[in-house]
């Protein structure tokens, strides 16, 4: 979801946007334009490795063909699941990048204070404009635990006068194909990323509020120079990559607790 840019560097420095005050407006001639003003922080975001590994016996690797490319794609899957994770929830305490739920700036709300008569959806919507007014910008994603999405779903809202249940939220084409999940017209991504009780909404792609910083690919490697390994026919597999993580516009991304 995420725009990457490369980086040769330890260390990616940027700009972080921090006022915006516009003073746009209509001139009388021979009149002084009005005096605009953007402020920006220096932020700088340190390149940090990701790694895993496994160990894996020499008579596995020879007797089952493809032992070695399974091995390769779980590790790359188990590194992908924690990048995941880091981009969201890390608290940027070394080695940990910071994620969005850290990032000082995005808005929050809380939906046990929500009083809409939409519940989930409502909320969500909320979020969306708040982005909206306060980024300049259109959400092109929402963020949420595969159960929290069920819950949206199935949501109902009870008929006063009929005592009837009605559902809260119907997508076209729910009840027959694969429908793309979304709401409002905005991609819903369900993910255990993010815990149950959690949504995100926000900008995500395009490099237009965050860019992930790649100093290394993903690399799949392995050894016998570990431990005893070499008396024992076994092998090391190990993954890594080194990357960091910008977040430019904080008010680009909005989180909804208690949801």
């Amino acid at each position: 979801m995420f725009s990457v840019i490369p980086t040769d560097q330890y260390q990616y420095k940027y700009l972080e946007e921090t006022t915006f005050t516009n003073n746009g407006a209509e001139v009388a001639e021979g009149s002084a334009f009005g005096e605009s003003a953007l402020a920006f922080t220096e932020q700088t975001e340190n390149i940090r490795k990701f790694g895993v590994s496994i160990p894996v016996t020499e008579e596995l690797l020879a007797d089952v063909a493809t032992v070695n490319g399974y091995l390769d794609s779980r590790l790359r899957t188990m590194l992908q699941l924690r990048l995941d994770s880091q981009l969201l929830n890390g608290n940027g305490t070394a080695p940990n990048i910071r994620g969005i739920l850290n990032k000082s700036g995005i808005n929050t709300f809380d939906y046990a204070t929500y009083t809409g008569n939409l519940k989930r959806i409502g909320q969500i919507y909320q979020a969306i404009t708040e982005i909206r007014k306060d980024a300049f910008l259109e959400p092109d994603a929402i963020l949420m635990h595969p159960s929290d999405w069920n819950d949206v779903v199935t949501e109902v809202n009870a008929v006063t006068t009929s005592g009837a249940l009605n559902p809260l939220f119907v997508g076209a084409g729910m009840f027959n194909g694969a429908p793309t999940s979304s709401m409002w017209g905005v991609k819903v991504v369900p993910t255990t990323a993010l815990s149950a009780g959690t949504a995100l909404v926000g900008v995500f792609g395009g490099g237009l509020a965050s860019h992930i910083i790649s100093r290394a690919g993903m690399e799949v490697a392995m050894s016998d120079s570990h431990s005893d390994f070499f008396t024992k026919d076994k092998v090391m597999m190990k993954a890594s990559m080194r990357l960091g993580f910008a977040i430019y516009r904080a008010t680009a991304f909005c989180s909804i607790t208690n949801f």
